[in-house]
């Protein structure tokens, strides 16, 4: 009897040896895994010590002080593998109580040990005679049914789940039923149906079942998780592609309808310029005809570059090719400029224009340049959609000064058309209008809301619309600007430069033709038609002028002529045999004079890298195709 128990024993611990190894090398579920085999240890403890146990009982505990201290290890190990195996049961579920929780569920095991512990002297639950003759004790059906508390817990729990729906966790729970049920018809053959006297190893084995049971179930389980997350995966990269999709087809949408704004759009002053050409053809001897079709052609011009640049502007931006350049700024000179060049675009509208400002301290830092813009693109909506005899109010006002922040709020108020509540929510997307210009017969891409959201959104400002229809718009702005540090910039005399009256225009105009007057200019541009109206345009001005088609035919010319033959150099960038950026670089190389000439670029390219481009190959400005007199003026007076 007793080698059948030993051979039975070392096959079991065989086995749990192997479920270990598998166990450690198979699963990759860390919190369970430990567990798991904290338990299949526990069971190997057992095993050995419940076959230590036999050995004992079989020879008649011929060492009797030993035979106490195998059954006392025996007891204890066989109350806490219960517990332990409740432990490794709940992170298989999924279920990971409160520590409240956590105490109350460890009551059954202190209560047991403690029972184990005293029952040392008094026996209440096992006692071992002088004689090695082993006897059960009075409290140890109590024991053996306190004992079962973790097994009928499980049961319990998965009745709970019948009964509230707990359905997501139905699988497992009726998997923890059935272990509980392996090991507890162990310790009911071994408790209440094998006598005492009777050597079998039923209990050992069932937990050694359990042990299988429990790699085999979580091996399925980990397989459950990792097909879930895969599916979760797959699904998160469907509704990537979905979210994916729908931008693809919400740009495909705002592209169609660019497009379509576009060819409109383009094609009417486009139209309007060939149309009013071919009357002054036809027409050549009629003063007050030409003046008219020349005055609408121009107006056709600014309508078209309007729309170019708006969508150069909207391009830049979402290429993230603009940046907000913070400087010092003196707020009533840049509302000065804003209301000269807005009174000068109503001039004739019979639209009234009014500036109110409330500014408690007029030096701030921000982008000048990306704030007129707003607020310029902000009134010239206004204007479009008043209709005359209406207002147009721009509010600005600066609020509290707190940590060397203020806050500006811009509200841009008139009296006009309005928009549909509808509307108001796309307002800012891109190439949005409330009605075509066909059926409105105002001219427009769409773009101007939208590049005033990103330019303030780039500001980290925010900005709203209020707008009824038939009654009219307010836009509110609120942008937060730092002010000027004191201790280094003299702001008086910063803020006298721009309190001097501002001459004007044509004033100003007048005395800076003057003084170009008599300069000599070289121009370099490969396409004669650019060429012939920038040296009409130079002519007129009494600017003598040579041209040049390329970089190339530049060069040897400078090289070729007197150092001073040029005062400056009007250089296009894009042209074949030798562009302008090269060129410019050959000429700051040059071992004289013409070195310092000073280079001015005239091209159509309006990006910031192309600006840039131009300024670190030497040129010292910029002026974009198609340029004004005044736009040239204004570049040779800088330099």
């Amino acid at each position: 009897m007793a080698a059948i128990y030993i051979n039975s024993s070392f096959f079991m611990i065989l086995i749990l040896t192997i479920i270990l190894v598998k166990i450690y090398t198979d699963i990759n579920w860390k919190s369970a895994k430990r567990s798991c085999m904290t338990f299949v240890l526990i069971v190997m403890l057992y095993v050995i010590f419940d076959a230590s146990f036999v050995l004992c009982f079989l020879n008649g505990g011929k060492n009797v002080p030993l035979y106490r201290i195998i059954v006392l290890l025996f007891y204890l190990i066989y109350v806490i593998m219960p517990y332990n195996w409740h432990l490794f049961m709940r992170k298989y579920i999924g279920e990971y109580n409160n520590k409240f929780l956590q105490r109350i569920q460890i009551i059954p095991l202190i209560v047991l040990i403690v029972m184990v512990l005293i029952s040392v002297p008094t026996g209440i639950l096992w006692s071992i005679d002088d004689s090695g003759l082993y006897k059960r004790g009075s409290l140890f059906f109590v024991f053996a049914i306190i004992n079962l508390f973790y097994y009928i817990t499980a049961f319990f729990r998965a009745v709970s789940v019948l009964v509230f729906n707990e359905y997501e966790k139905k699988d497992y729970l009726i998997r923890a039923t059935f272990f509980s049920a392996v090991p507890l018809i162990g310790i009911v053959l071994n408790t209440y149906v094998i006598p005492v006297y009777e050597i079998y190893p039923v209990q050992p084995f069932c937990l050694v079942v359990g042990t299988i049971l429990a790699y085999l179930f979580m091996i399925d389980r980990q397989n459950n998780i990792v097909e879930k997350r895969q599916k979760e995966r797959l699904f998160e990269a469907f509704e990537r592609e979905k979210e994916a999709t729908e931008k693809a087809r919400d740009a495909e949408r705002a592209k169609g309808i660019f497009l379509t704004n576009m060819y409109h759009d383009v094609r009417t002053p486009m139209n309007a310029i060939l149309g009013f050409a071919d009357i002054i053809e036809k027409n050549p001897t009629d003063v007050e005809c030409v003046i008219d079709s020349i005055s609408k052609i121009q107006a056709s011009g600014d309508v078209l570059m309007k729309i170019i640049n708006d969508v150069l502007s909207l391009c830049e931006i979402n290429n993230g090719k603009i940046s907000i350049e913070n400087k010092p700024v003196y707020l009533p000179k840049l509302l000065n400029q804003l209301e000269n060049v807005v009174e000068g675009r109503l001039k004739g509208s019979d639209i009234e224009f009014r500036v109110d400002t409330e500014i408690t301290n007029p030096y701030v830092m921000c982008d000048d340049t990306k704030l007129l813009q707003i607020m310029l693109n902000l009134l010239s909506n206004s204007a479009k959609f008043t209709n005359k005899g209406g207002i147009i109010i721009l509010e600005v006002k600066q609020g509290m000064v707190t940590d060397g922040k203020s806050g500006l709020t811009i509200c841009v108020r008139d009296n006009g058309i309005g928009m549909s509540e509808n509307f108001i929510k796309h307002a800012f997307d891109s190439f949005e209008r409330e009605r075509t210009s066909t059926e409105s017969g105002i001219q427009g891409t769409g773009l101007g809301l939208a590049i005033v959201k990103k330019l303030v959104d780039m500001m980290e400002g925010n900005i709203s619309i209020d707008s009824k229809k038939g009654l009219g718009t307010s836009i509110i702005i609120n942008l937060e600007l730092d002010l000027w540090d004191e201790s280094n910039i003299k702001k008086a005399d910063f803020a006298g430069d721009y309190k001097k009256p501002v001459a004007n225009d044509s004033e100003w105009l007048n005395a800076a033709i003057k003084k170009c007057q008599g300069k000599k200019v070289l121009l370099v541009e490969d396409n004669v038609l650019n060429a012939e109206i920038a040296m009409t345009m130079l002519l007129e001005l009494k600017i003598s002028v040579e041209w040049m088609k390329n970089g190339s035919e530049c060069i040897d010319r400078l090289n070729m002529c007197e150092p001073g033959t040029y005062d400056i150099i009007l250089m296009d960038i894009q042209m074949p045999v030798m562009d302008g950026c090269e060129a410019t670089e050959i000429i700051r190389n040059m071992k004289n004079v013409n070195s310092e000439i000073p280079v001015i670029a005239i091209t159509a390219n309006a990006f910031r890298k192309d600006v840039e481009k131009a300024m670190m190959s030497g040129m010292n400005g910029y002026i974009l195709k198609p340029f004004s007199v005044k736009e040239f003026i204004s570049q040779i007076e800088k330099l």
